[in-house]
């Protein structure tokens, strides 16, 4: 009984994806979307993460987050401020740029 619980745990077990925070960076431009949707950050390091695009290594903030209010005021504040910046990804979003999940802004 005992081996077959620890099988089917391992069996229904997925793997989790912890997503990967940018090193310190400051923003250089915020754009939104041809349809008025998402917002697309750009930043003056050349930022990579696994299986998102090689070629246009912006970041994108989808509009369905939940906190998109919040973020998009944070970026702007940084922006402004030219505060650097660190930023939280979770894989791949639309268009497969990196898909934005937390901000923090990090006084110079």
């Amino acid at each position: 009984m005992k081996y077959t619980f620890i099988l089917l745990a391992i069996a229904l077990t997925q793997s989790v994806y912890a997503g990967t925070q940018l090193g310190e960076q400051k923003i250089n431009s915020l754009a939104n979307g041809w349809s008025g949707s998402h917002l697309y950050i750009a930043t003056d390091k050349s930022l990579y993460a696994e299986n998102c695009s090689v070629t246009d290594r912006r970041i994108i903030l989808e509009d369905n987050h939940h906190q998109f209010n919040t973020l998009t005021s944070m970026l702007l504040s940084a922006l402004h401020a030219k505060s650097n910046v660190l930023l939280y990804i979770d894989g791949c979003g639309v268009n497969n740029y990196m898909k934005l999940m937390s901000v923090k802004v990090v006084t110079n």
